[in-house]
């Protein structure tokens, strides 16, 4: 009876040993028998623009200058800081959790909120402007 462990794309692989997988959220050992469940997370930047006011669509130079004072603004940044940034983009993650703990997320998961309902509209691009 060999023990279960996940590797590194978190699929369990049998050949290896681990004495106990521990639950990510209550620390407690998934006992053998007890069915672990697999948590990811992918935390990342909402996909929706950020507000560009109207007369600055309109104008070629202003989104020029606008590009240009980001450019700007990354040419001093330095490497740590670009990082710091990158991770605030996205970061993902990857927990094992119990039968209970597994239950309790489930039940966060189901009140919040969808995603449709707390996302701003987008804006209308100039393309599906031209078309109507």
């Amino acid at each position: 009876m060999s023990s279960r462990r996940l590797n590194q794309f978190g699929l369990w692989h049998p050949e290896r040993r681990l004495k106990a997988v521990r639950c990510a959220l209550c620390l407690c050992d998934i006992l053998k028998g007890s069915q672990p469940y697999i948590l990811k997370v992918d935390l990342f930047a909402s996909p929706v623009s950020p507000q560009i006011e109207p007369d600055e669509l309109e104008s070629g130079g202003n989104r020029r200058a606008l590009f240009e004072r980001l450019l700007d603004q990354l040419e001093n940044m330095d490497a740590e800081e670009v990082q710091d940034e990158q991770d605030r983009v996205r970061e993902c993650y990857t927990f094992v959790l119990c039968p209970i703990c597994r239950a309790r997320f489930h039940g966060l998961l189901r009140s919040l909120q969808p995603l449709r309902a707390t996302l701003p509209p987008a804006l209308p691009t100039s393309s599906s402007d031209s078309t109507s």
